[in-house]
């Protein structure tokens, strides 16, 4: 969609389609799914969950496909706002006054695109912030209460035979 198919009659705006709200909450559904079979699945005091969500069986046939899902959803994603969401000169002078747009003095906050630049930061951070995948690969190193030994040295272990590592060794 083109900039100007965005506005609407009455001065109204139109945030999302259709398409995108869909792809959006195909991500979402999948995410909580995987969020959830996947604490199931990592320690048996919450196995409770894949039985409520069909049981061990089904969750555990269900779930690489709802992987499936999320990341086309997530690449989709991508697809649709990775060129919206590139720095433009306007950011700056969002950022500058920020104070206003968390003061809702909506007056004081310059004129941006369809995202502004907290849209921007949250949305490339969720492609290029490794925090995330770390959380992925190593729970304990996200969650405190999770720390043990065994999980520092599986943590230790995943890090170290991931491509990107032994890429580094080799150097």
């Amino acid at each position: 969609m083109s900039g100007s198919s965005y506005l609407l009659p009455n001065d109204r705006v139109l945030r999302y389609d259709f398409r995108e709200r869909m792809t959006h909450w195909m991500a979402g559904i999948s995410y909580v799914y995987l969020l959830l079979t996947g604490l199931a699945f990592w320690t048996p005091w919450l196995f409770w969950i894949a039985v409520v969500l069909g049981g061990g069986s089904t969750s555990r046939m269900l779930h690489p496909w709802a992987g499936l899902i999320f990341a086309f959803a997530v690449l989709r994603m991508y697809a649709m706002w990775g060129l919206q969401m590139r720095e433009a000169p306007a950011d700056k002078a969002w950022w500058n006054a920020i104070r206003h747009y968390i003061s809702n003095e909506d007056e004081k906050v310059p004129p941006v695109g369809r995202f502004n630049g907290g849209q921007k930061l949250l949305f490339w951070s969720f492609f290029c912030n490794p925090s995330p995948r770390r959380c992925a690969w190593c729970p304990s190193s996200c969650i405190p209460w999770l720390r043990s030994p065994a999980s520092d040295f599986s943590c230790c272990m995943c890090t170290w035979a991931r491509p990107t590592s032994a890429a580094r060794l080799a150097r």
